[in-house]
């Protein structure tokens, strides 16, 4: 067989020279490219990359024909959508995920492998986010490799999904009750035995009482207690240390020894203790099962909101097909009651839907022949008709399914450190262990295994581990259900510690929904010509303005060089004529010759018409404002519009400082003047609010803005509710209150229990409860999180995540 190259696995070419030195041994690669990727792979600490692919890893030996289903055309454009320069994007549900080991096995082993532009983990809600390019390598065959990694990926499907829950909580339950019945009945057996230790017992009797209990334990420590011998094997296999690997050895040992003990009728057994340690991990990992399950069923009613099936329109009869066979251009039929699939355009007589599984509003919305309908919206009352547009992967549903699955991929530097801060303690902890059996084997050999276990037992950092995903899940959980999605989380930090709020005006502070009142055309210029000449020119523009134009009829002409100029209008040259629609600045050669009217319309630099516009102010605009400065927030307003009707707004909604005529760079330059005083949170919606979205320490966008103003957004309001901003604020503080609170809890835990194991005041029982009820205190603290808020709710005082970089 043709010896092959170390890296890519290719075929040698004859002749060949190159060579790298990995470990003291020359290895033969293909070129210099492979070289280079070596020396990378192993000088970044990588190296495990290439014991990884030599051993499988994995109980199965899948290949790609086992998921060729994965690579089907129709599964494909529905789960992935359309490549964008050659790269596909599909979100897929994994089975077998436990902890950060789990994360560092497949996103270096599937990294690594060509054809693979990037791979994101969310162990919390199962997903695995891959980049590929299909001309490279077929997603059937990532799947196969997924499989010999020992997880199992699987399509994002609602009913699936909802399945797959249902399933790991009712095997939960099983293991747990297996723990809970084995527990009580090691316990009455070790009630007999420690009593007879005390009045005294014939050692036949104890040797079956012994002999019962480990029988009575073996199902609890090798079924109910399975997951923690496979998550530690994992991690031995990744080289990473995990919650799993202490918990494992602790029961290796422990019944190991109680074994021997029994055999040769020692003085001391732990079958009563080692039952207790699985079932109260077992209850606290079912409280964080509990947590991440709800993550997993709200980001599921964004990834699989769609139906499997719908009903198209073909040649005037109604034909029922897969949702993921339809094409854009295909005439739809949605029932009254059922579940719209596809983004699209209504047809026909005017409806009323349902939209809450995106704003989180469940009000009826009024729709007109010609508006949008979105994925994932009900029809109410009546049966819809529409042409689809996007589908799949491409319906606004699944972009924000994909933002939320990639904001829960995204780890704040917080967690990050916790990870960092939880291994370097368990390799402490595992040390520890050690010199305490040596130390009490010299000062009382009897106790020494005992004292051993019980360290190794109490001191498991779980509760450490839990301390900021549990408690950044629920907040995330929370802000949902004030219809904010959380595109970074990182942005949760920094917006607890906000003290300003900075609003654009049109479509932020108003609904958005502007309409062309007065009409003020030059002389010899007719309305409805002037009118329908500026309809010409917003017809493919996407700002609010534009949208007061859509509902007029356009010229049937020849439109060119169109270019939307943030902050200013809309071009385009329109029969060969230059035209411009926007501030009298831009439009026209001479402003001061502007017509009278908001914005102004012009033909090769002379002014043509002027429109007023009307704009309407959110209903609860002036309440959320008032809360905020309630809560001892500053709010400005700053925006592109006139000053005259900027200063008319801000005095509705009671602000004082306001900047008017704006441009993009401007309001960049007043950001930053202003974050030089603090943290500031930029609440906006247009193209043009896009820059100072991203340069903001934190930002909103709003969820009927442009597509670019949520790409450079920190969360994402939908709805017309203003008032979720300041209960977001309120649940930021309270977020970083509750972290506070579960690292200092996990910190004065371990500060007490360790010495006092390791000085034998805390028997292996008393350990197991310890350390699960402090898993449980963390769960069940950051499960506060997703009570009810109150608009009041105030918003304290702040501080930095409590990690010691030291630690």
């Amino acid at each position: 067989m043709a010896e092959r190259c170390y890296h890519c696995q290719e075929p040698l070419p004859a002749n060949t020279v190159v060579a790298v030195v990995v470990a003291g041994v020359e290895r033969p690669v293909c070129c210099i490219g492979c070289r280079a990727a070596v020396e990378w792979i192993h000088g970044e600490g990588l190296g495990d990359f290439y014991r990884l692919r030599r051993e499988g890893a994995g109980p199965g030996r899948a290949t790609a024909a086992d998921f060729g289903v994965f690579d089907r055309p129709a599964v494909l454009r529905y789960y992935a959508g359309a490549t964008v320069d050659g790269v596909a994007t599909i979100s897929l549900a994994l089975t077998g995920l436990r902890c950060a080991a789990c994360v560092w096995l497949i996103e270096r082993a599937l990294g690594s492998i060509g054809g693979v532009v990037g791979v994101r983990v969310q162990p919390l809600t199962q997903r695995l986010t891959l980049r590929w390019r299909p001309d490279e390598i077929a997603l059937s065959a990532l799947a196969a490799r997924l499989v010999a990694l020992g997880y199992t990926p699987q399509l994002v499907d609602r009913e699936q999904l909802s399945g797959r829950i249902r399933g790991e909580r009712r095997e939960a339950l099983k293991r747990l009750a297996v723990a809970g019945v084995g527990m009580m009945q090691a316990m009455m057996y070790g009630v007999a035995l420690y009593a007879g230790a005390f009045e005294g017992m014939d050692p036949t009797v104890r040797d079956f009482f012994r002999w019962v209990s480990m029988a009575v334990a073996a199902p609890v420590i090798f079924y109910a207690g399975q997951g923690f011998f496979i998550g530690a094997a994992r991690e031995w296999r990744a080289r990473r240390l995990g919650m799993d690997t202490p918990v494992a050895l602790a029961l290796a040992f422990a019944f190991t020894a109680s074994m021997i003990e029994s055999g040769r009728g020692g003085a001391e057994v732990y079958f009563d203790s080692l039952t207790m340690f699985v079932f109260f991990l077992l209850l606290g990992r079912y409280a964080e099962q509990a947590v991440r399950h709800r993550a997993q069923i709200d980001l599921g009613l964004l990834c699989g909101g769609l139906p499997p099936l719908a009903r198209r329109i073909e040649n005037g009869h109604e034909v029922e097909v897969a949702t993921l066979e339809l094409l854009p251009g295909d005439e739809v039929l949605v029932a009254a009651g059922a579940t719209v699939p596809v983004d699209g355009v209504l047809l026909g007589a005017a409806a009323e839907v349902d939209e809450s599984i995106l704003s989180g509003e469940s009000r009826p919305l009024p729709k007109r022949a010609g508006d949008a309908l979105l994925a994932g919206s009900i029809a109410l009352a009546r049966p819809l008709r529409l042409r689809a547009e996007r589908i799949g992967a491409e319906t606004l549903l699944s972009a924000l399914a994909r933002m939320a699955d990639s904001a829960q991929a995204d780890k704040p530097a917080g967690l990050r450190l916790a990870e960092r801060v939880a291994q370097r303690f368990i390799a402490r902890v595992l040390v520890l262990t050690v010199l305490v059996a040596l130390g009490w084997a010299w000062y009382a050999p009897e106790r020494a295994f005992e004292v051993a276990l019980a360290v190794l037992v109490v001191s498991c950092p779980c509760a450490l581990s839990l301390a900021l995903p549990t408690a950044l899940a629920a907040a995330s959980q929370g802000l949902a259900r004030l219809g904010v999605l959380v595109l970074r989380p990182a942005a949760l930090e920094t917006l607890a510690q906000v003290r300003q709020v900075l609003f654009d005006k049109t479509g932020t502070l108003t609904d958005g929904c502007i309409r062309i009142g007065a009409i003020t055309p030059a002389a010899g210029v007719d309305e409805a010509q002037a009118l329908a000449l500026a309809a010409t020119l917003e017809r493919e523009a996407s700002h609010p303005i534009a949208r007061a134009f859509a509902v007029h009829a356009s010229l049937d002409v020849r439109v060119e060089d169109r270019q939307q100029c943030a902050g200013a209008g809309v071009e385009a040259r329109i029969d060969g004529r230059h035209c411009r629609l926007g501030r009298p600045d831009f439009a026209l050669v001479d402003p001061s010759t502007a017509p009278p009217g908001d914005i102004v319309l012009s033909v090769d630099g002379r002014a043509f018409a002027g429109f007023h516009l009307e704009d309407q102010l959110r209903a609860d605009a002036v309440h959320s404002i008032a809360a905020l400065r309630a809560d001892g927030l500053d709010c400005a307003l700053l925006s592109g519009d006139s000053a005259p009707r900027v200063a008319a707004l801000a005095a509705r909604v009671g602000i004082t400082d306001w900047r008017a005529a704006l441009s993009p760079q401007a309001k960049l330059d007043e950001l930053e003047l202003r974050q030089r005083a603090g943290a500031a949170l930029m609440v906006g919606d247009g193209v043009n609010d896009a820059p100072v979205l991203g340069h903001a320490a934190v930002s909103v966008a709003m969820g009927q803005g442009a597509d670019l103003a949520k790409a450079h957004a920190d969360l994402v309001l939908f709805g017309q509710r203003l008032g979720a901003l300041p209960q977001s604020l309120a649940l930021a503080r309270r977020t970083l209150a509750t972290i506070r609170q579960n690292v200092r809890w996990s910190y004065a835990y371990n500060a007490i229990a360790i010495p006092a194991a390791a000085l034998g005041l805390v028997p292996p029982w008393l350990a197991a409860i310890g350390m699960s009820a402090s898993s449980i205190v963390v769960v069940l603290n950051s499960m506060r999180l997703l009570r009810t808020i109150s608009p009041h709710t105030s918003v304290g005082t702040t501080a930095q995540l409590p990690f010691p970089e030291h630690a």
